[in-house]
């Protein structure tokens, strides 16, 4: 009788140590979860950081563009966007300096933009269909691209042009 009951008993250690190691597993996956979800957030703080450093150095690259005597209209070609790319890059078809656009445009009406360079003001120019990709470049769009086509709307080309002379002004004045 004493032996029928060893197999039943050591079934029940067996099933109960079972459960012992699920609950062990169950923790250490919630531990690793919330491991996991730590690694994650520091990750995030660590692209914030790395995009803020990203935006000084931009800023820099800016001053340093800003403060070299003897500017001309065409430093805007030297202005990098928060990717590290300059104008030229905008399009690898076409890769075109905004001087070059400029004056291939120069004739055009309702095309300029003033910028001050170095307290002066030049003249650049800058076609409807470029606004956009200039808008779109140094992430100054907002508010202009229309969603349905992606182009600066009817009727916001002046004030995209504006928004131009205000930012290229501001990094070469």
């Amino acid at each position: 009788m004493e032996q029928s009951k060893e197999p039943a008993h050591r079934a029940n250690e067996l099933a109960e140590k079972a459960n012992q190691l699920m609950e062990q597993l169950g923790e250490s996956s919630e531990y690793s979860n919330e491991l996991s979800e730590q690694t994650a957030s520091c990750w995030d703080r660590m692209g914030d950081v790395l995009g803020n450093i990203n935006r000084v150095l931009v800023g820099v690259q800016h001053a340093i563009v800003r403060n070299h005597k003897g500017n001309k209209i065409n430093a805007i070609d030297c202005l990098v966007n928060e990717q590290g790319r300059i104008p030229v890059e905008m399009h690898t078809e076409l890769q075109s300096t905004l001087t070059y656009v400029s004056e291939a445009f120069a004739h055009e009406t309702g095309c300029l933009v003033e910028v001050l360079v170095d307290g002066v003001s030049q003249d650049c120019y800058i076609p409807d269909q470029w606004l956009t990709d200039f808008l779109q470049f140094y992430g100054i769009s907002d508010g202009f691209c229309d969603p349905s086509t992606g182009f600066v709307a009817d009727g916001l080309e002046s004030d995209a042009r504006d928004r131009l002379h205000n930012y290229f002004s501001s990094c070469l004045g």
